[in-house]
């Protein structure tokens, strides 16, 4: 599992980075852009099995719903993009070096990658990494969505773990999540996904 914590994170930070590899940052608090509010009373038609916090970026570009017991846990920021990660569990201000057994991690990025406001582009591009990294790509869903752009859902398989994907276009960056553990619960979450805010 800690492998694959560490492929996470280099996929956040080769996605992240320009071209000629620029270097992140990390940031001191959450990401303006990336900020989530107080846990909220979830609306009665899209509740999702769990009580829920509310997570809403700074501008109000999008939100959705995780399980309150959550922790937010800080994220980086480079030149391309910036995440936070959010756990089912609390590390306390220990670096979060593997899943433990049980748990569940969703990491949220947004990117700034040209082309601009074309997510085929972006996932064309992701397929390619993905391939060339080992990565198996065992199922592909489009996620049609109301408010927005749909979005798609990708399941990967890579050195004996799978790792959930979920792309959207957020104007004209890219709204990525890569969650490990309990799919379930983190397809629930997605599935309160809505561009703007609640």
């Amino acid at each position: 599992m800690k492998n694959t914590l560490v492929l996470l994170a280099t996929m956040v930070l080769a996605a992240c980075a320009a071209p000629a590899a620029a270097p992140t940052q990390v940031a001191e608090a959450l990401p303006p852009t990336l900020e989530p509010i107080a846990p909220t009373a979830a609306p009665t038609d899209a509740s999702p099995p769990f009580e829920a916090a509310t997570f809403v970026d700074a501008e109000g570009r999008f939100s959705f719903q995780y399980p309150a017991s959550w922790t937010v846990l800080g994220g980086e920021a480079g030149s391309r993009g910036q995440y936070v990660q959010i756990a089912s569990w609390d590390p306390g201000d220990a670096p979060v070096e593997s899943l433990p057994r049980g748990e569940s991690q969703l990491q949220v990025a947004v990117y700034q990658w040209d082309p601009k406001g074309d997510l085929d582009a972006r996932l064309d591009m992701r397929r390619t990494a993905f391939i060339n990294s080992g990565i198996q790509i065992v199922e592909e869903t489009v996620l049609p969505l109301a408010t927005g752009p749909d979005g798609v859902r990708m399941l990967l398989h890579y050195n004996g773990e799978e790792i959930l994907q979920y792309f959207f276009l957020l104007g004209d960056e890219y709204l990525e999540f890569t969650a490990l553990g309990d799919f379930q619960v983190i397809d629930e979450a997605i599935a309160t996904f809505m561009y703007g805010s609640r």
